[in-house]
């Protein structure tokens, strides 16, 4: 009986050293799984269709050169009106990819005009393959993938976020 008391104890100290490393390897993370430093800015975004159509989205905008740098990765779910908005201090041509992003998303490139300017539809998770804007943009909505077509979305249609006077870096 005492050596079982013996085993039961020691198993009883290896956990209860377990449980505060397993606790530091994950400091900051959300719900998703994602490590963040601080709460990104959550922005209004809003596309105006050239069917008439407006759509909603509630976007966490990656302003930083660190949060454009993780974005979506490592999210294993993303609710339907949510995405994030990467913003840009300048126009220019920007790149994409996939790797370490479990989801496969639209990514909405955005002129100066505040007019999608490329679609880039499903890209495929964890794919290394580069994205490109196709162009210079100002700003990158990612969405749920296949949500654009279903929605109407096109190039060229207007995009906007914060006031209309406003920087498109925000």
């Amino acid at each position: 009986m005492s050596r079982l008391l013996l085993v039961l104890l020691g198993l009883c100290a290896v956990l209860a050293t377990l449980g505060p490393l397993q606790a530091q390897t994950k400091p900051n993370m959300h719900n998703d799984g994602v490590k963040q430093s601080k709460k990104m800015a959550v922005v209004a975004v809003r596309i105006s269709g050239s069917n008439n159509k407006v759509h909603h989205f509630s976007a966490e905008v990656a302003k930083s050169p660190s949060e454009r740098a993780r974005g979506l990765m490592y999210r294993q779910q993303l609710a339907p009106n949510a995405g994030m908005l990467f913003v840009f201090e300048d126009a220019g041509p920007q790149t994409f990819w996939m790797k370490n992003t479990y989801l496969p998303l639209d990514l909405l490139f955005i002129d100066a005009q505040r007019r999608v300017h490329h679609i880039a539809a499903n890209a495929v998770p964890f794919s290394e393959k580069i994205i490109s804007s196709r162009g210079d943009v100002v700003a990158v909505l990612e969405i749920n993938g296949g949500l654009a077509k279903k929605l109407g979305i096109r190039v060229g249609d207007r995009v906007d976020w914060g006031a209309d006077n406003e920087r498109p870096g925000l």
